[in-house]
C-alpha cells in the first residue's frame, strides 16, 4: 500500500492529515484494483477457517423463518411483508377474513434475488398497492401501482422517488406523492435535495400530475404527506433532518391547494397519526420530551393544537395509531415495550397484552374498525406483526413461526440491567445467554448498540443469535444514549457536542460485561448497525484493550467529510457539521478515522462495505482499512479485512442466499477471532 493521493489540509486552524484521500474515488481504477486485492485477501483468509459448512448449515435454516416485520390495513385487507420460507426477497401478502394471497413478489422484477421494494402503500380501499422497487440495493426506487385483483401493473410508473411517502384518495382515485426533482431539472447534484410533493390520478399521464406542495431549501429536508378518509384534507410535513418538522395543512379541494402551517409546533418534532373527522392528531414533543398527542381542529382560523394525552414522565411515546375511535400508543415504561389504548378523548381505557415482547417495532391502525397490527420481537423471537382486536383482545400473527434446529426459547433467558456511564447516568441494558450458563466461566460475548437518530434499540432478533447462543455465548444491547429509550432528553443527550456520551455508554456496557463475569476483553466482540458503525469505530480506538474483535458493517468513519457523499448531508442535524469551527473540534476529537495511531494493539476487525450503497460510500470503509493496517502491520494474529458486496446496498435488496453467505463470513471471523470452537 501507499500513501499516494494523501493530503494535509489545514482546517479551522488545525493541520489534518488525510494520507488515504485517493481511495475515496470509487471508479478511479487503482482504488478498484486495491479494493479487489483486499477483497480477495479476505475471502480467502475466511474462507480457510474451519468448520465453514457446519456454520452454514446451523445459519441458514434462520434466514428461512418465517417472520413479518410490516403490516398495513388497507379496506378489509390487511397487507404484511413476509420474510423467510426459502425466498429470497419478502413476499407482500394480503388477508382478508380467512381468504389469503400474494399481493407482490419482488421476484417478478428480477429472478436473481437483486430487487428491493423499499416502500409500499395499500389503497384506503385494499385495491392496489403503490410500491418502489429498486435494484442492487441503490434505494433509488421507481413508483409502480399493482391491482391487486387482477395482480397486474398498471402502466404508469413514477421515477425518482427514494424514501417516498404515498397518501391515497378516497375510492382509489389517485393518491398524493413526494419524488425528487429529475436530473437535468435542476444543478447538478441538486437533484437528491428539494423534494416536492404531487397529485397522480390512477391511469392519467404521469405528465399531467399537478404539483401541490414545494419549496423546501433545507439540504436536510425531508417530505411525508398525509390525506384524511374522506378526502377533505391534505397535510404536508418537513422534516428538517431528525430533528424538527414544519406542518402545513390544506383543504382538498379541485386543483386548489392553499397550505397553512400549524402554529405552535415550531421547533418540535412532530408527525401526523390521523384523523377525527376535521380533527388532526399530531405525535409532537413540544413541551413535552418524552412526547404527547395533541389535536388540531382544521376548521379553526388559529390552527392552534390543544393536547389530549398528557405527557407522562414513566411513559416515552414511540409512536401513536388511531383504529376508528380508539387511539393505541405504542410506547415504553421503565424501558420495557407498553402500549396504552385511549379514548379519542384521550381517556385510557386498557393496555395491550403483549406476551414474550422484549422490544416492540411496529404500530399502525385500521379507520375503519377497533384493530391494530402490532410488531414484537426479543433475542431469542423472530419479528412478528400480530393483529390485534381492540373489542376482544384477542391476538392472532399474521403468519406461522416454525423454529429450527430444535431451538426452544424457554432454553434461553432474557434479562435487563442497569449500567452506570462515564458520568454517572444509568444505561438500561438487555442481555441473553443459555439458561444452564454458568456464572462462574467467561463466556464469548458480541455487545451491539447504535445510540442516534432516536431510534430505540435493545433485544433486536438477528437470525445468526440463536447459534451463538447455543453454542454457549452472551448478546448484549445496551440502550445508548442518543436513541429514545428515555425520550427526546435521550436523544439530546446523545447527539452534536454530546456524541462522546455514546461512546462512553457503550464502552461502560463493555466494562460491567467483563467486572460482572460474563465475559474478558479476549472473548469480547463488538458491532452495530450504521450509525452503530461510527459507535464501534469509535469505541476501537478509544478503549482498543477492551475487545478481541471488531465487525464494522456499511460504516461511517471519516466524520470530518462524511457530509460530503452519498446523503450524508441529510445526517449534519445529528452529528454536526465539519465546515462549522466547533462541530469540528468534537467531530475531529472522535471521528475514528482520525484517532488512530501506530503501534496501537488494535482488535482484530472485519470491515465490510457495499458497492452501490445509497446511504453511506464505502470510501469510509476503504480509508478505515487502509488506515489501520498501516498502524497496525500485517505480521499478527488479529488482521484488518475488509470485505466488498457487489451489487449490493446498505443493506435492502440483498438476496437471502447472499445474506447467508455474509452471515457465515461474520460469525467464522468473530468464532475465530473469540476461541469458539470452529465445529
Amino acid at each position: 500500500m501507499n500513501h499516494q493521493g494523501g493530503v494535509t489540509e489545514l482546517l479551522h486552524g488545525v493541520e489534518v492529515a488525510d494520507p488515504w484521500r485517493w481511495l475515496e474515488d470509487g471508479d478511479d481504477p487503482r482504488v478498484a484494483e486495491w479494493e479487489a486485492s483486499q477483497d480477495n485477501g479476505t475471502r480467502a483468509a475466511i474462507g480457510q477457517l474451519p468448520g465453514r459448512n457446519e456454520l452454514r448449515e446451523k445459519l441458514a435454516p434462520w434466514f428461512e423463518v418465517t417472520s413479518v416485520v410490516h403490516a398495513k390495513a388497507g379496506g378489509d385487507r390487511v397487507l404484511f411483508e413476509v420474510r423467510g420460507g426459502g425466498r429470497n426477497q419478502p413476499l407482500i401478502m394480503y388477508r382478508e377474513e380467512d381468504d389469503e394471497g400474494v399481493g407482490l413478489d419482488p421476484l417478478e422484477l428480477r429472478s436473481d434475488g437483486q430487487v428491493a421494494v423499499d416502500w409500499w402503500y395499500p389503497s384506503s380501499d385494499g385495491r392496489f398497492l403503490a410500491y418502489g422497487a429498486s435494484l442492487d440495493g441503490s434505494e433509488l426506487s421507481t413508483l409502480r401501482i399493482r391491482d391487486l385483483t387482477t395482480g397486474e401493473d398498471l402502466p404508469e410508473t413514477i421515477p425518482h422517488t427514494r424514501a417516498l411517502s404515498v397518501a391515497w384518495l378516497p375510492e382509489s382515485e389517485g393518491f398524493v406523492y413526494t419524488r425528487y426533482p429529475t436530473p437535468g431539472s435542476v444543478p447538478e447534484g441538486e437533484e437528491q435535495f428539494q423534494p416536492f410533493a404531487c397529485l397522480h390520478h390512477l391511469e392519467t399521464p404521469v405528465e399531467d400530475d399537478s404539483l401541490i406542495f414545494s419549496g423546501m431549501t433545507g439540504k436536510g429536508d425531508m417530505l411525508r404527506v398525509t390525506t384524511d378518509p374522506a378526502g377533505r384534507w391534505v397535510v404536508a410535513t418537513i422534516h428538517h433532518g431528525w430533528t424538527s418538522t414544519t406542518m402545513h395543512v390544506s383543504r382538498f379541494l379541485p386543483d386548489t391547494f392553499e397550505f397553512r402551517a400549524i402554529a405552535g409546533l415550531e421547533g418540535a418534532n412532530s408527525s401526523t397519526i390521523g384523523f377525527d373527522g376535521d380533527r388532526l392528531l399530531v405525535l409532537t414533543d413540544r413541551d413535552a420530551p418524552n412526547g404527547t398527542i395533541v389535536v388540531v381542529d382544521l376548521t379553526s382560523n388559529a390552527l392552534e393544537p390543544e393536547e389530549i394525552v398528557e405527557t407522562n414522565e414513566k411513559l416515552v411515546i414511540e409512536s401513536a395509531a388511531l383504529a376508528l375511535d380508539r387511539l393505541v400508543i405504542r410506547g415504553l415504561r421503565r424501558g420495557q415495550p407498553y402500549c396504552p389504548v385511549y379514548a379519542i378523548t384521550g381517556e385510557q381505557l386498557s393496555v395491550l397484552d403483549l406476551p414474550n415482547a422484549d422490544q416492540a417495532f411496529a404500530l399502525t391502525g385500521d379507520s375503519r374498525r377497533r384493530r391494530v397490527l402490532v410488531g414484537y420481537e426479543s433475542f431469542v423471537r423472530p419479528p412478528m406483526v400480530h393483529e390485534i382486536d381492540l373489542e376482544s383482545g384477542d391476538a392472532r400473527p399474521l403468519a406461522e413461526t416454525q423454529l429450527p434446529n430444535g431451538f426452544d426459547p424457554q432454553d434461553y433467558v432474557v434479562t435487563r440491567a442497569d449500567v452506570m456511564s462515564r458520568d454517572g447516568t444509568m444505561v438500561p441494558m438487555a442481555l441473553a445467554h443459555r439458561r444452564d450458563r454458568n456464572p462462574d466461566q467467561p463466556a464469548p460475548t458480541f455487545l451491539t448498540g447504535y445510540g442516534g437518530f432516536a431510534l430505540t434499540r435493545g433485544a433486536e432478533f438477528y437470525p445468526a443469535i440463536p447459534a451463538f447462543l447455543a453454542a454457549g455465548g452472551v448478546i448484549a444491547g445496551p440502550g445508548l444514549r442518543g436513541g429514545y429509550e428515555y425520550g427526546e432528553r435521550w436523544h439530546r443527550d446523545g447527539k452534536l457536542a454530546r456524541k462522546q456520551n455514546v461512546f462512553d455508554d457503550f464502552i461502560a456496557s463493555a466494562e460491567w460485561l467483563i467486572e460482572e463475569g460474563y465475559t474478558t476483553p479476549d472473548k469480547l466482540a463488538i458491532g452495530g448497525g450504521s450509525n452503530g458503525r461510527l459507535l464501534v469505530g469509535a469505541a476501537m480506538t478509544q478503549r482498543p484493550e477492551l475487545f478481541r474483535a471488531v465487525w464494522c458493517a456499511v460504516p461511517l468513519l471519516d466524520m470530518l467529510r462524511f457530509h460530503l457523499f452519498r446523503i450524508g448531508h441529510l445526517w449534519v442535524s445529528e452529528y454536526g457539521s465539519p465546515d462549522e469551527p466547533e462541530a469540528f473540534r468534537y467531530l475531529y476529537a472522535y471521528s475514528p478515522y482520525h484517532q488512530f495511531a501506530d503501534g496501537v494493539d488494535y482488535p482484530a476487525a472485519l470491515i465490510t462495505a457495499a458497492a452501490s450503497d445509497a446511504r453511506v460510500d464505502p470510501m469510509h470503509a476503504r480509508k478505515m482499512v487502509a488506515r489501520l493496517q498501516g498502524a497496525v502491520g500485517e505480521l499478527r494474529d488479529r488482521p484488518i479485512l475488509l470485505r466488498m458486496e457487489r451489487g449490493a446496498g446498505h443493506g435492502a435488496g440483498k438476496s437471502t442466499a447472499r445474506k447467508v453467505e455474509e452471515a457465515v463470513d461474520q460469525w467464522s471471523f468473530l468464532r475465530w477471532q473469540l476461541g469458539m470452537e470452529q465445529t
